[in-house]
């Protein structure tokens, strides 16, 4: 049990460690701005929720869902973007980051991996990825991991 807790903390760390650096610095911002974006498969939003609550809880402000899809609207963006479309959503909303986010269940057991994408230019700047036997494991993901690592 505390390895696989141990091993979900460490994944969340190498998706948020790129956000408490340059990006958001850069930009002259007190905080980091990231967009996390809805979360595919059985239980993301779950996932996604519990991840957002954890960012926050450590200073990273969390782009509004509706903000960013009336920014999407208002530059005529989709559901998808492609990579040279970051720029200019990401400047719109003054975003340092995007986060994506899949969940998967195969059998008895459940996956989730979450990719942080560069607001700059798309570029992937890290992955992380999870996985328990039930999706209760899941959930408390992001609830603990950012605050033990950040020790």
């Amino acid at each position: 049990m505390h390895r696989a807790l141990l091993s979900s903390a460490l994944a969340i760390a190498s998706v948020v460690a790129p956000l408490s650096v340059a990006p958001a610095t850069a930009a002259g911002q007190a905080d980091p701005r990231v967009v996390v974006e809805r979360f595919s498969g059985p239980r993301g939003s779950t996932v996604r929720r519990a991840l957002v609550r954890d960012l926050e809880d450590n200073g990273v402000e969390v782009i509004d869902e509706d903000e960013e899809a009336a920014a999407r609207r208002r530059l005529g963006y989709g559901r998808s973007l492609e990579p040279e479309d970051y720029e200019e959503l990401a400047r719109a909303l003054r975003a340092s980051a995007f986060l994506q986010g899949r969940v998967r269940r195969q059998r008895r057991r459940w996956s989730a991996a979450v990719r942080v994408l560069d607001a700059r230019d798309g570029e992937e700047l890290g992955d992380a990825s999870w996985g328990g036997r039930t999706a209760s494991a899941l959930r408390g993901v992001g609830v603990t991991g950012f605050s033990r690592l950040e020790r």
